[in-house]
């Protein structure tokens, strides 16, 4: 599903199957969002703001921290940061809130060999990553939603239950069924 440049690592998807998905959204390293424009989809013309402000953020953590790439750990910032969406709300009752988690994520991976040397253009997301936000479009369409929202992202980080992000979760003892359950009561 992923081009040759996805599988290297970088943030371009395959055209004839991810655009159907996400015009704009998918080509990660596309302009349009490194500038942090809304791009529409063209199934159902969705507005994907939140991923793309989740992926803006995620990309900033990387640089602040000096590495090359994009994980679910900055992802989780990313969400995080995004203090009036319902999954950084649902975090932060549970005791999560962005400077615990970029505390742990610091602990965890630490800082990169490339502090000051890395420019937005340099960074590669993971393949977790771009698992996480294929699964999250599957989830925003179970849903019936019109947008990839912030709890469809926390949502794919923990069904992909591997990653940094996960660890953080658990180092800040989050209860795993206690979240999806505080994210299914608000999506009722």
């Amino acid at each position: 599903m992923f081009s040759r440049a996805m599988s290297n690592g970088r943030f371009g998807m395959e055209e004839n199957s991810y655009q159907s998905q996400a015009n704009g959204v998918g080509g990660f390293g596309a302009s349009a969002l490194r500038s942090g424009a809304q791009n529409e989809a063209t199934d159902s013309n969705r507005k994907n703001v939140h991923l793309e402000v989740a992926i803006r953020y995620a990309k900033e953590e990387s640089l602040r921290l000096g590495h090359k790439y994009v994980g679910s750990e900055q992802l989780l910032i990313g969400i995080l940061r995004q203090d009036k969406a319902v999954a950084a709300m649902v975090l932060n009752s549970l005791g999560v809130s962005t400077d615990k988690a970029r505390r742990e994520m610091k602990n965890i991976i630490g800082y990169g060999n490339a502090m000051g040397e890395v420019t937005e253009e340099d960074l590669h997301s993971t393949l977790l990553f771009r698992r996480i936000v294929e699964t999250a479009f599957e989830i925003s369409r179970r849903f019936r939603s019109d947008e990839v929202r912030t709890e469809h992202l926390l949502l794919a980080i923990i069904a992909n239950e591997r990653g940094v992000a996960v660890r953080i979760l658990d180092v800040l003892n989050v209860d795993l069924n206690r979240l999806l359950f505080l994210i299914n009561e608000v999506d009722k």
